[in-house]
C-alpha cells in the first residue's frame, strides 16, 4: 500500500494532463466536457484516498509494535465498507448509470459509526478523548 502511492500520485498527473489535452486540443461540449471536468475534480479524490491508505498502513505497522488492547472487530468492517462505497461511485460514474449516482450516497447510512464509537469507548474508557492523528507527507 505504501508503495503504490506514488503510483496512485503519478495516476492524478496523468489523468490532468489528459484532460487538459483533451480540453485544449478537442473543445468538448456538454457530455463530453462534463465528463472530462468530472474526471478533473474526482482524480484529487481518489489521490487523496491513497494518502489516507498510506498514512494508514504506517500508522498500522507503528501500533502493531505494541500489544493489542482488545480485538477491533468494527475497523476491518469499516474498511471493506469504505472500499465498496468507493467501487461504487466509480462503477456509477464510469456506467454514466444516473440512478445508481443518485443512489449511491444512500450506501453512507450503512456505516458502523456509533458502533466504532462504542467499540472505542469500551477500548479507552467512558470519559477517554480520543485524538487521531494523521501525517501526511
Amino acid at each position: 500500500i505504501i508503495e503504490d502511492d506514488a503510483r496512485i500520485d503519478a495516476l492524478q498527473i496523468e489523468i490532468e494532463e489528459l484532460a487538459i489535452q483533451m480540453i485544449a486540443r478537442r473543445q468538448p461540449l456538454a457530455t463530453d466536457l462534463r465528463a472530462t471536468v468530472a474526471g478533473l475534480k474526482i482524480a484529487p479524490h481518489i489521490e487523496r484516498i491513497g494518502d489516507y491508505a498510506k498514512n494508514i498502513a504506517r500508522r498500522t505497522i507503528a501500533l502493531n509494535q505494541n500489544p493489542p488492547i482488545k480485538p477491533m472487530f468494527t475497523i476491518p468492517r469499516m474498511g471493506r465498507m469504505a472500499r465498496s462505497m468507493v467501487k461504487d461511485v466509480l462503477d456509477a460514474f464510469s456506467s454514466n448509470d444516473l440512478a445508481k449516482q443518485n443512489c449511491v450516497s444512500a450506501i453512507a447510512d450503512r456505516a458502523p459509526y456509533g458502533e466504532w464509537t462504542e467499540d472505542m469507548k469500551s477500548v479507552l474508557g467512558e470519559e477517554q478523548q480520543m485524538t487521531f492523528t494523521f501525517y501526511y507527507q
